[in-house]
């Protein structure tokens, strides 16, 4: 689970918790304050971190297999994994990139630090050092020394619990491109916005595989797409006509790219490996080829030279090696289930292998019943192992439908069957949640306070009623009058 500190960053003076100011990241994290309040600068330096781990989880193998140095004057080795800084030029990069200001990270009492399961980051004001898990050198040694044996065996593949995320932001200015569909992002100057139109490109190009003709969406909507005209239609439920995207409500104009994102994205980290790889071909080959077939790589793993004149590896990595050349020259993605096993292991820190679905009010321009909807898909659509959804929100009633999904989940493992129906009869399955999958934090005055109640596992319902009864008293002191 991935854990951030921060202090003294934009409009958060600090992260405020029992774990020395850590916050989780867990399966379903939510960040609720009044606007202005910073909820968005933590999510964007949360996906910035996450995308820095992803970077160098990856190009750590690749230096791993080609000698290479990574992001500082640092080989890469087995007994060189203690702290080393990298050039701060590439997280202001990276800020710039989310939107975030810069002058936030000259603060000279700016502090903060990430805990992944790859990468830790401690970062100050001039200086961002990192360290890295060594177990990714182990498991890289292991994958690729165990070519020589002739039967399937990776040491410790389980032990180094890191995985390739697919990450996407969603940001709340994301109804833009559905009331200008053809807007130039490069004159907008928006990396983020840019990232979420190709990622809704890549859906619409992908629909029919997603949705068939139509996905029915809040409540009796038809979404569609027209593929030879690149345009989203919307179609009222029991009506002939349909309207294009841009013509429609600002809700459905806000939501759309958001279930586009969340279904495509859920169906590539589902995907076959095989698929993966022939979607990836290029990430894949040149690093895996290279690791079996050059001397000097297989030398510098610790494999003796006269093991290295022998034959390059056992049959059945050369199975995996060929299988691999059949995908990539090929298509055919049509192979072995023992070598979908090995390479299912072998890629899944280096090929998208779980989901962190970072996302700007989901609730936004949508009627109560509708942010409930949208709620009940953001949990489904990130429900794949080891996948994230992490949100901001201005709305009490997210947190209270997440209370009933919680309490049903846990109710729901220890009750006999006939009240499990009973439960189902009321919520779905699919949203049912665990207490230990659940974070939430509030956002107020410059700190960051875990609201999520450990005696009774839900979110304070005391909080909640907070912001629900400000409307209540104003009534009753009128009605005094």
């Amino acid at each position: 689970m991935e854990k951030i500190k921060i202090e003294n960053f934009g409009p958060v003076a600090k992260t405020v918790s029992d774990d020395d100011g850590f916050l989780a990241i867990n399966r379903f994290t939510i960040f609720i304050g009044e606007q202005g309040s910073g909820k968005s600068t933590i999510v964007k330096l949360y996906s910035t971190l996450c995308w820095l781990e992803k970077d160098i989880a990856r190009n750590c193998q690749k230096a791993l297999v080609y000698k290479n140095k990574l992001y500082s004057d640092l080989p890469i080795t087995s007994d060189n994994y203690s702290k080393t800084n990298i050039d701060f030029d590439i997280f202001l990069k990276l800020l710039r990139n989310q939107n975030i200001p810069i002058e936030y990270a000259y603060n000279k009492n700016m502090h903060i630090v990430y805990k992944g399961d790859c990468c830790e980051f401690d970062i100050t004001c001039d200086t961002i050092s990192m360290k890295i898990n060594p177990q990714i050198y182990e498991r890289t040694k292991s994958v690729f020394v165990s070519c020589y044996d002739s039967k399937f065996q990776i040491e410790d593949q389980d032990s180094f619990s890191y995985k390739c995320p697919k990450i996407t932001y969603i940001p709340s200015e994301r109804n833009v491109l559905s009331v200008v569909p053809s807007v130039d992002i490069d004159k907008i100057g928006s990396s983020v916005l840019l990232w979420t139109k190709n990622d809704v490109q890549d859906a619409n190009n992908r629909f029919s595989d997603l949705f068939g003709t139509k996905k029915t969406i809040l409540g009796g909507f038809h979404i569609q797409y027209d593929k030879e005209k690149n345009i989203n239609y919307i179609k009222p439920k029991n009506s002939t006509i349909k309207t294009s995207i841009n013509m429609s409500s600002s809700g459905l104009q806000s939501y759309l790219p958001l279930i586009l994102i969340l279904a495509n994205s859920d169906y590539e980290i589902r995907q076959d490996i095989s698929e993966k790889i022939k979607n990836n071909k290029n990430l894949i080959s040149s690093i895996y080829k290279s690791a079996f077939i050059r001397t000097d790589i297989r030398m510098s793993f610790g494999i003796g030279i006269e093991k290295v004149k022998e034959e390059p590896f056992g049959d059945f990595y050369k199975n995996a090696y060929d299988a691999i050349a059949q995908i990539v020259n090929t298509g055919i993605t049509n192979i072995d289930d023992n070598v979908k096993e090995y390479l299912n292991i072998v890629f899944r820190t280096y090929l998208n292998s779980r989901y962190v679905c970072i996302i700007e009010e989901p609730e936004q321009n949508l009627f109560p019943s509708s942010q409930i909807e949208v709620l009940n898909n953001l949990i489904h659509y990130t429900s794949s192992e080891d996948s994230k959804c992490v949100i901001t929100t201005h709305s009490p009633h997210l947190l209270n439908f997440l209370n009933n999904y919680i309490y049903a989940g846990a109710k729901y493992i220890s009750i006999n069957e006939k009240d499990k129906r009973k439960i189902l009869k009321i919520v779905d399955e699919h949203v049912l949640l665990k207490p230990g999958e659940i974070c939430a934090y509030e956002l107020k005055n410059g700190s960051v306070v875990n609201i999520f109640d450990k005696a009774s596992n839900l979110i304070d319902s005391n909080l909640i009623d907070e912001y629900s009864i400000d409307g209540a008293e104003q009534f009753d002191r009128i009605l005094e009058i």
